[in-house]
């Protein structure tokens, strides 16, 4: 893959400081920029997550605990490599998806162990607070700890993609290690979190709010379809910001995005 940036090590200096900063609004522009660019390639990302973060959903309470678990390790699994994908639609121009997807492909088994952090953080920060919440109300209810918890957790969570959500791009495209790929985020990300911020919390507890009424609904048809609609949707806007995000820092910091 000749298209692929040169790999980058830990201790390579990659910027000056102060980081450039970002601004809500240019990163709203440029993910909406991205979308209308590369919609057939992002709606095929999206699809591919959707279905794999409906099966929890379609199993529940029909396999054993730890394979639900394993099946949800799955669906984090997917989004992170649609991550990839989307970064590499965002900065290689000339590149379908199906190529996209083959550039993710071959960075599979980084990807994989890059989303077991991933999935510790997601259940610590997001699935715990908001199952104790759900307890806290049932045991006492009107508890300020009701919400409490779920939104420190959806802030959290939100605080940790602004800063590590280009760690699959960095994998995929700058062939960085798990590790390595989670510093280079950070760096990258460096004066670019706040505006990151708002997005992603907005994109979590769109989900999480949606999934919890949801718990609420039968079995049924109507609320996997009302499911698969909401996911659909925010994981499209995610990994257009992705991709996005990826492609603005690399332009800050004198990237080259080989997108000609």
């Amino acid at each position: 893959m000749e298209d692929y940036l040169k790999p980058w090590r830990p201790d390579e200096p990659v910027f000056a400081e102060p980081a450039p900063g970002l601004t809500v609004r240019a990163l709203l522009r440029a993910t909406v920029s991205h979308l209308a660019a590369r919609s057939p390639a992002l709606f095929l990302f999206s699809s591919i997550c959707t279905l794999f973060m409906l099966f929890p959903s379609v199993v529940e309470g029909r396999v054993p605990p730890a394979l639900a678990w394993a099946i949800n390790l799955l669906a984090v699994m997917s989004f992170t490599f649609a991550s990839g994908a989307a970064a590499a639609s965002a900065t290689r121009g000339r590149n379908g998806a199906s190529a996209c997807l083959a550039m993710a492909s071959l960075r599979l088994h980084v990807l994989a162990a890059l989303s077991v952090p991933i999935f510790v953080a997601f259940v610590l920060l997001t699935v715990l607070p908001l199952g104790l919440g759900i307890g806290i109300w049932t045991v006492g209810k009107g508890s300020a700890l009701y919400l409490a918890l779920p939104l420190a957790g959806l802030a959290a969570s939100a605080f940790l993609a602004a800063r590590f959500s280009l760690a699959a791009p960095a994998c995929v495209l700058e062939k960085a290690g798990p590790a390595s790929g989670l510093a280079r985020s950070s760096r990258l990300t460096k004066g670019a979190r706040r505006a990151a911020f708002p997005l992603f919390f907005t994109l979590m507890a769109t989900n999480a709010i949606v999934t919890y009424l949801a718990m609420g609904l039968r079995h049924t048809v109507a609320r996997i379809a009302l499911e698969a609609a909401i996911l659909f949707a925010v994981n499209l806007m995610a990994l257009a910001a992705v991709g996005a995000l990826y492609r603005l820092r690399l332009e800050a910091f004198g990237g080259n995005t080989k997108d000609s």
